[in-house]
């Protein structure tokens, strides 16, 4: 996780989206200013409780895991299919543990699906808004 265009390219690339390409430059150049940020790389990794590697996939376990069944509100998770963070059954796992939870699986998206399939992502937002 070091700063500069290089890495902030190849992380994207690596493990955040399933499409580089359609990212624009100057949404790349923010991502690469706000990785250069004192303390960026320690805050992220505080994020995470666990992350375990598995035929080049990784699984997290977030520390709010066993808040999910307390979730009273409608929740959709949306959810890259070549999501490099954990599968789309992992999605609809966490989904069925809330009382309203419901798991959209986005095709041609990886971790950050809005930046893969933005209409995609708008749409499944819109109809879930609506109901």
């Amino acid at each position: 996780m070091k700063p500069g265009a290089s890495a902030t390219y190849e992380g994207f690339k690596r493990i955040l989206v399933a499409h580089p390409d359609r990212l624009s430059p100057a949404y790349l150049d923010c991502c690469t200013a706000a990785s250069e940020i004192p303390g960026t790389t320690e805050s992220w990794l505080t994020l995470l409780e666990d992350c375990h590697i598995t035929s080049g996939r990784s699984t997290l376990t977030y520390s709010l895991r066993p808040e999910l069944p307390k979730l009273s509100m409608p929740t959709l998770l949306i959810w890259g299919d070549k999501d490099s963070f954990g599968s789309p059954s992992l999605a609809k796992e966490m989904a069925e543990s809330m009382p309203h939870g419901r798991a959209e699986v986005v095709p041609a998206a990886g971790h950050l699906a809005w930046l893969d399939q933005p209409e995609a992502v708008a749409g499944l937002i819109a109809n879930s808004l609506r109901s």
